[in-house]
């Protein structure tokens, strides 16, 4: 067992995590560049914000470095904005989890994730950071979240190299499986007792029909499916093998995740308590759909028992929070506090739980630029009706894309809200849920775990 994450009381972790989403190529009319960084000004105020993490009394924080910023050449680095963040996160004493891929790639990677070397450039960037900070990080995410980004890449085409469908996320998630067999194998040559906190986005599929069950099944596979590869455990009889085959690996890419197969020591969900489950549902006549649904603390639990019982390693709440007002965040964080003891008491070794954002962040929306309905229509059905785009108008607060301030885009989910200052930047201002989060990290009362989960 690691040294942070042990399954006795003591040994739960507290984090907290600031967005790290970096895509920095602007390849059709209308995008911008989306560095979470930058739109929320962590660039220049990163001191206070690491020092507000300290400051809740948690144990860890995930975070991650802009990789396209970091080596705006191939094998030339350029560390000074990172030397300065890390030595500052590392001096607070709470322990980084280092986010190695939080989706974007450099400017000079052709194609992206469908570079025939990504492998190769992704280790390469592993093994120099680990190599340049290995004396004060130990816990590494090879990859965060690949069913998303093999979503926003592969199969919907939002970010480059803007592939559509299965075919397209299966080409996707070969090229990250491989780069996160090959990152692994880079840090733990760098630093022996490396520990892997593998991370992926909860992804329970329910089905709306009795006659739907195998479908959803089937969705819900994709969750785990660049970790089964990663961990080679997809053999002949694996739900997916199939669909792998017929959409763009080949045996060959198989049998190459069999003969290298790697080990992680944590793996960790993110869950949102109003999105993480979805339901598959008939639209129209040949369309299956998944719409979320409000799974709460029942879908937490669900999550976590799903990780474990696949992969029987201990795992963690990596992200959670929620698109809302305070109050709303509020409610769903004391849900999420009073549900950690009750999963454990069943057996599940939960080891941690991440809120995340620290503070706002800027919706992904934002690049996105123009046209918006095409947006909108890649997130779910083919075609869509004026009342969809107009709901979604509506949840998102505005109207047109074109010339709204920056604030307009703030997705409302941190500790701390966003709101814009008078220079122009935005300033972090404290809310309760500060406090109520400290609150939890003191108290450690996450109850006990059954030895025979040990």
């Amino acid at each position: 067992m690691s040294e942070l994450f042990d399954l006795s009381p003591d040994g739960f972790v507290w984090a907290a995590g600031i967005e790290n989403t970096f895509i920095g190529q602007t390849e059709r009319i209308g995008e911008r560049v989306l560095d979470e960084f930058a739109l929320t000004h962590h660039y220049q105020y990163f001191r206070e914000d690491l020092d507000r993490v300290k400051g809740l009394g948690v144990r860890a924080i995930r975070y991650g470095m802009p990789w396209y910023k970091a080596e705006p050449e191939k094998g030339k680095f350029d560390w000074d904005w990172i030397d300065r963040a890390i030595d500052h996160a590392a001096g607070t004493g709470v322990e980084i989890v280092f986010d190695l891929m939080h989706y974007g790639v450099p400017l000079w990677l052709e194609n992206q994730f469908l570079n025939t070397d990504y492998e190769k450039h992704v280790a390469d960037w592993a093994a120099a950071f680990t190599r340049r900070y290995k004396d004060r990080v130990k816990y590494y995410t090879p990859f965060n979240e690949p069913l998303i980004c093999s979503e926003f890449v592969g199969l919907r085409g939002m970010w480059p190299p803007y592939l559509r469908g299965a075919d397209g996320q299966v080409k996707i998630i070969r090229n990250i499986s491989r780069g996160m067999t090959l990152s692994v194998q880079a840090m733990r040559a760098e630093r022996g007792d490396a520990i892997m906190v593998q991370v992926d986005a909860a992804g329970e599929v329910l089905p709306d029909t009795p006659d739907l069950a195998e479908a959803a099944a089937f969705e819900t596979a994709k969750t785990f499916m660049a970790t089964d590869l990663l961990l080679g455990l997809v053999g002949d009889d694996h739900i997916l093998r199939d669909w792998f085959l017929q959409h763009g690996m080949s045996e060959a890419d198989l049998v190459w995740h069999l003969e290298r197969k790697q080990d992680v020591e944590i793996v960790g969900t993110n869950y949102y308590p109003e999105t993480s489950q979805q339901r598959l549902v008939r639209h129209g006549k040949d369309e299956l759909i998944r719409k979320p649904i409000s799974g709460r603390a029942a879908g937490m639990e669900s999550s976590v028992r799903q990780f474990w019982e696949k992969y029987k390693r201990p795992v963690v709440v990596t992200e959670s929070s929620l698109n809302g007002t305070i109050e709303e965040r509020a409610q769903w964080l004391a849900e999420a506090v009073d549900a950690i003891p009750k999963i454990r008491a069943k057996g599940l070794p939960l080891v941690g739980f991440t809120y995340f954002p620290v503070f706002d962040l800027i919706d992904w929306v934002y690049r996105a630029g123009r046209p918006l309905e095409e947006y909108i229509t890649r997130q779910g059905p083919r075609q869509l009706s004026p009342e969809q785009i107009a709901n979604f108008m509506r949840y998102m607060r505005f109207t047109t894309m074109e010339n709204l301030p920056l604030e307009a885009f703030i997705a409302p989910m941190g500790l701390w809200t966003m709101q814009m200052g008078f220079d122009g930047t935005f300033e972090r201002v404290e809310t309760p849920l500060v406090a109520q989060y400290r609150e939890a990290a003191a108290s450690q009362d996450v109850g006990d775990i059954p030895q025979e989960t040990e």
